[in-house]
C-alpha cells in the first residue's frame, strides 16, 4: 500500500512541475485551473497523510516559477502570494465563516472585484519617481522589466506626485482590442491574450513591448499602513489620487449581505465578462480591513484573507480522431482537430482549433490521445489539454500544402507556418470568398459552396472572372442543381456590386492586416476607388490607428501585377465607387476625430458608428491618448474613469443629442 502512495505522490509531483513550467515558464498552460488545481488538491492530501513521503521538489514547497531567463533576478521585499480558489458559493461561506472566526467584529466588509487573467507585476518608486518593475517569479524572486515597464507600458505613470517610498502591484495585461490587432498584424495564432502578454513582457527588445501596447491594472500596495492606509476602499482612493490604472468595478459588502456579493458575481459572469476589454477569470474577494490581516493569517502559498472565486469552464473530454491543417486567404496555416462528436454548452462538437504547430508540440497530443475541450468566447471550440495518454509520440508537422503540394515554410514570427504558392487552388479559393462575401462585395449566389463548384468546373479561376460568367451561361444553366432561376439570381447578385461601397470595395482586396475598420478610414482619405495608387506613407501614416505593419503590407500588396491588374480591370468595368460628401449636411464635429462609445443611446452603437464615419470621423473601442473624445451614453461604466486619466473630452449624451440635432 506504501509503494502506491510512494509511486502516486511522485507521480503527481512529476505532472504538476511540468504544469508550472508550462505556465510559468513557457506561458503556454496546457490544462485549465480546475484541473490544475484538482491535481494539487489530491497532493496536498496525500502529503498531509504521508509527510514521510514529501520530495524535496514538490510544488506545494514552492509557490511559483522557475525563473530561467536573461533578466535580472531580485528577492522581493514580501512575498508575492497567489490566492487560493473557490469554485462554488459553498466555497466562499467556508471562507466567510473562516475569516469571522476570527474577526468578532459584525461591521467587517468585503471588497469584490474582476480576477484579471494576466501577468503580475511588482512597481516600486523612490522620491515619486519609477526605479524598478519586477516580475512575481516563483513568489519570492522576480525578474527585473523595469525597461519594458518604464516609458513604455502608457498607463504606468513614471512619475507620481507622492514622494514616499512605495511599492504597488497589479497585473500586465492586453486588452482584447489590441490581442486581435497583434494576431492579425503578425498574421501568429496566439493562444491567448495572458499567454502573450507574458511573453511580450519579456521580450529583450522594449520597442516590441512598446508596440503591443500593454496595459496594466494595479490593486495592492505594500505595507498599507506606513502609507496611512487601512482599508481597501482607502488603497482604491490612492491608487486614483496619484493616477494608477485601478479597477473600477468593485463591490465593497458587509459579510450580512452575503446573497449580494453573490448575486454580483453572477452578474458579472453572465452580463458583463464578455464585455469587458480584458480577460478575467473570476471575481477576487478580500477583507477590506486591513487590521485584522495578521491575525487571520497566511498558509505558505496564500493569505487567508482573500480569495479567488473561479467562473465554471465546462471542460469535457473526447477522442482525437484526427488532425488536419486549413488553409487562408493569405497563405497562413491553421492546424485543426477532428473529434469524437460530444455534447459541449448545448451544442455538439466534433471539430476544434489547435491554433498552430507549436501549440500541438506544446500539448503532446496525438491522433487517438483523449483531450479536453472547451468553448473558447463561448463560440469557438478550443482543444486545452490532453487528458489521456493513448498514443505513442507528438503528431508530426505537416510540411506541404494538402492542396498544392508545395513547401509550408515558417513565418518570421515562427509562430506559423505559410503556403506562399501563388497559384494554390485553396488560397485563390479563399480570395474569391472573401471577395464575394457579405462584409465585402455581398454577391448573393455566390457562397462558398458555388464558388468551390465554379472553381472546380473551371468557370472561377480568379476574382475576375465573377464579372465574365456570361459566356458560362449555358454550361452553369444545363449544370445539376443550378438552372435559369439560379442564374437570374446570381446576376442580379453580380450586377447588385457595381454599386458597392468604397470601403466594402477595399475590404475585399483582401489585403493582409487591413481589416473593415481600416478600409473604411482609407475611403474617407482616398475619396474614390481609382485613386488608390496615390496613396503615399505619408497619408496613410496621418489615419489614426493604422500601424506600420498595415503599411508595409498594403504597400507589398500594391505593387505586385496581378493585384495592380485586379484595380485597373475593376476600375475599367465601372467598379469605381467613391464617397459622396454632402458639404450643406456635414457635421465637422466628427471630420478627422477618433471617438470611443460607452454606454447606450436610443440609437444603435452601429447607427451611432456610422453617423461619425460619413462625416469623417473614426470610431475605437479602446481609450489612449489618440483617442479625441468619449461619447458617454446611459450606463457607460468605466470607461470614464480612464478617459479623466487621460484628460480625453467626454461628451454627454445631452451634448451627442445637440450636436446630432435629433433625438437620441
Amino acid at each position: 500500500m506504501n509503494s502506491k502512495i510512494k509511486e502516486k505522490i511522485k507521480t503527481l509531483v512529476k505532472l504538476i512541475n511540468k504544469w508550472n513550467k508550462e505556465y510559468f515558464d513557457n506561458e503556454s498552460p496546457s490544462v485549465s485551473d480546475r484541473v490544475y488545481d484538482s491535481h494539487l488538491k489530491e497532493l496536498t492530501e496525500l502529503e498531509k497523510q504521508y509527510p514521510q513521503f514529501i520530495l524535496k521538489n514538490s510544488p506545494t514547497q514552492k509557490i511559483g516559477a522557475s525563473l530561467k531567463s536573461k533578466f535580472k533576478k531580485v528577492i522581493h521585499s514580501k512575498l508575492m502570494l497567489s490566492l487560493n480558489k473557490a469554485y462554488d458559493f459553498n466555497d466562499l461561506k467556508k471562507f466567510f465563516n473562516d475569516v469571522y472566526q476570527v474577526n468578532l467584529d459584525k461591521n467587517i466588509r468585503f471588497l469584490v472585484q474582476p480576477k484579471i487573467d494576466g501577468l503580475s507585476i511588482s512597481l516600486k518608486y523612490e522620491n515619486g519617481i519609477l526605479i524598478q518593475a519586477v516580475t512575481r517569479g516563483d513568489g519570492q524572486i522576480g525578474e527585473d522589466v523595469t525597461s519594458n515597464i518604464k516609458n513604455v507600458i502608457e498607463d504606468i505613470p513614471t512619475n507620481i506626485e507622492y514622494k514616499n517610498p512605495l511599492e504597488v502591484r497589479g497585473e500586465i495585461y492586453i486588452s482584447k482590442t489590441n490581442f486581435n490587432k497583434i494576431v492579425k498584424e503578425e498574421n501568429a495564432n496566439y493562444a491567448n491574450a495572458r499567454n502573450l502578454a507574458s511573453g511580450t513582457l519579456r521580450q529583450l527588445d522594449s520597442n516590441i513591448v512598446k508596440k503591443r501596447n500593454l496595459s496594466s491594472f494595479i490593486y495592492e500596495i505594500v505595507d498599507c499602513e506606513k502609507h496611512k492606509i487601512y482599508t481597501q476602499e482607502e488603497l482604491i482612493n490612492f491608487l486614483k489620487k496619484y493616477n494608477f490604472s485601478f479597477l473600477s468595478d468593485y463591490l465593497i459588502e458587509k459579510l450580512e449581505n452575503q446573497n449580494k456579493i453573490f448575486d454580483f458575481i453572477l452578474d458579472f459572469e453572465k452580463n458583463k465578462r464578455d464585455h469587458l476589454e480584458y480577460d478575467i477569470d473570476g471575481i477576487v474577494i478580500k477583507l477590506n480591513e486591513m487590521k485584522y490581516y495578521e491575525d487571520i493569517g497566511y498558509t505558505s502559498k496564500f493569505p487567508k484573507y482573500a480569495i479567488a472565486y473561479k467562473f465554471d469552464e465546462e471542460l469535457v473530454q473526447t477522442i482525437l480522431e484526427d488532425i488536419f491543417i486549413t488553409i487562408g486567404r493569405t497563405g497562413i496555416v491553421t492546424y485543426n482537430a477532428k473529434l469524437t462528436p460530444i455534447l459541449l454548452k448545448g451544442t455538439i462538437v466534433s471539430a476544434a482549433t489547435l491554433h498552430n504547430y507549436n501549440y500541438v508540440e506544446e500539448l503532446g497530443i496525438n491522433i487517438n490521445d483523449e483531450v479536453t475541450i472547451k468553448k473558447a468566447g463561448e463560440i469557438i471550440p478550443k482543444v486545452v489539454s490532453l487528458s489521456k495518454k493513448k498514443s505513442e509520440g507528438v503528431f508530426n508537422k505537416i510540411l506541404t500544402c494538402p492542396h498544392c503540394n508545395s513547401p509550408l515554410i515558417d513565418t518570421k514570427t515562427l509562430n506559423n507556418q505559410m503556403c506562399i504558392n501563388n497559384n494554390c487552388p485553396e488560397i485563390n479559393i479563399k480570395k474569391i470568398i472573401h471577395f464575394t462575401s457579405k462584409g465585402a462585395m455581398n454577391i448573393e449566389g455566390l457562397g462558398e459552396g458555388i464558388v468551390r463548384k465554379f472553381y472546380e468546373f473551371g468557370f472561377l479561376k480568379k476574382i475576375e472572372d465573377i464579372y465574365k460568367l456570361e459566356k458560362y451561361k449555358k454550361d452553369i444553366i444545363s449544370k445539376k442543381g443550378f438552372g435559369e432561376k439560379f442564374w437570374k439570381n446570381l446576376i442580379d447578385g453580380i450586377n447588385s456590386s457595381y454599386k458597392v461601397k468604397l470601403s466594402n470595395l477595399i475590404f475585399a482586396l483582401g489585403i493582409p492586416q487591413l481589416g473593415s475598420k481600416n478600409a473604411k478610414m482609407i475611403a474617407n482619405k482616398i475619396k474614390k476607388f481609382d485613386q488608390i495608387f496615390n496613396l503615399t506613407n505619408e497619408s496613410l501614416l496621418s489615419i489614426k490607428d493604422i500601424g506600420e505593419i498595415t503599411i508595409d503590407e498594403f504597400n507589398e500588396y500594391i505593387k505586385k501585377e496581378e493585384n495592380i491588374n485586379l484595380i485597373n480591370y475593376l476600375i475599367s468595368i465601372n467598379i469605381n465607387p467613391e464617397v459622396k460628401t454632402d458639404s450643406t449636411n456635414k457635421i465637422p464635429f466628427f471630420e478627422g476625430k477618433t471617438f470611443v462609445i460607452s454606454g447606450t443611446f436610443n440609437i444603435s452603437r452601429n447607427e451611432l458608428t456610422n453617423i461619425i464615419e460619413i462625416n469623417g470621423g473614426n470610431v475605437s473601442s479602446n481609450i489612449s491618448k489618440k483617442t479625441d473624445a468619449l461619447l458617454l451614453g446611459d450606463n457607460g461604466g468605466s470607461k470614464k474613469e480612464k478617459a479623466e486619466k487621460f484628460n480625453v473630452k467626454i461628451v454627454t449624451k445631452k451634448e451627442v443629442e445637440t450636436i446630432l440635432k435629433i433625438s437620441l
